[in-house]
């Protein structure tokens, strides 16, 4: 995760932002990233679900009992990321390309104008340059690649909104503060 700030906040734009607005980029980009980078790491190991480092399940199938969802529900937020990971075969640069196209979210809350329009910029020109390293890749189909590499934008949204619903009936079945605020604090 240090490597993952490190980059981030050495990007271009980031030395034009204020230090609370960089911290709000960081801090609604954190879950992404986790996700993220968990998913390509399970990917890479050849996986279909996600697992932690030590090979264990990070959504068990035994979470359903216990907390009163369905399999498939748990079973999407474990592979439904690294099963796009996994069908695309992301090479290192698309990857970092999807990361800081992701990154550049505006939505992150109380930005000022000026940043909403520095972040954006920034957000189309890594988007093209997504799409030009598809052009010279993948020649023909590379505006395929460019449209499915893309859609990863919209399966780690999707997943965090899994993980944020599951994450609301975890903390109203557990009653220790503890894993409220940890829970709170992450997602």
């Amino acid at each position: 995760m240090y490597t993952a700030v490190e980059f981030l906040i050495n990007l271009d734009f980031m030395e034009e932002l204020e230090l609370e607005e960089k911290m709000l980029l960081l801090k609604n980009f954190a879950a992404k990233a986790t996700l993220l980078f968990s998913s390509l790491r399970t990917s890479r190991a050849k996986s279909d679900r996600l697992t932690t480092p030590g090979g264990h399940e990070i959504v068990p199938d035994f979470l359903s009992t216990i907390f009163n969802v369905s399999l498939g529900f748990l079973r999407r937020i474990r592979s439904l990321l690294v099963n796009k990971l996994n069908e695309l075969n992301i090479t290192n640069e698309e990857f970092l390309l999807v990361t800081v196209i992701l990154y550049c979210d505006t939505g992150a809350g109380a930005l000022s104008e000026y940043a909403k329009d520095l972040i954006t910029s920034r957000r189309t020109s890594y988007t093209s340059a997504l799409f030009q390293y598809c052009q010279l890749t993948y020649q023909q189909t590379g505006l395929t690649r460019f449209t499915d590499l893309l859609s990863l934008c919209h399966v780690v949204n999707r997943n965090i909104e899994d993980i944020q619903a599951l994450t609301t009936i975890v903390k109203m079945n557990m009653k220790i503060s503890e894993c409220k605020k940890l829970f709170e604090d992450i997602i």
